[in-house]
């Protein structure tokens, strides 16, 4: 019962939700073009904008920790999440007793 009364309302909801999103970007988009809304200019600090400007990596170059280790980590760490994932579905289907 509580199934098939969500199943025939979900669509209402739907509808409803899109038009409001209809109505809400119709008067944001009229008030934009009659000039009630008018965009905040952002005054930037010097220092953040040499830094924004700076367009370097935070990670030194030839570095055996990014270039080795971090990889050799994450495939570890992939492997183990396999096993986990096995052993998971190995215990729901009854093939493993935990």
């Amino acid at each position: 019962m509580f199934i098939e009364f969500m199943t025939s309302i979900m669509p209402k909801i739907r509808l409803l939700y899109f038009d409001l999103i209809k109505i809400i970007t119709t008067s944001v988009v009229n008030s934009c073009e009659k000039g009630t809304i008018k965009p905040k200019q952002i005054e930037v600090n010097p220092m953040t904008q040499k830094r924004l400007e700076k367009n370097s990596s935070h990670m030194p170059k030839d570095s055996f920790f990014f270039e080795k280790l971090v990889p050799v980590s994450l495939v570890i760490m992939g492997i183990i999440m396999v096993g986990l994932m096995i052993f998971a579905a190995g215990v729901l289907l009854g093939i493993v007793k935990f």
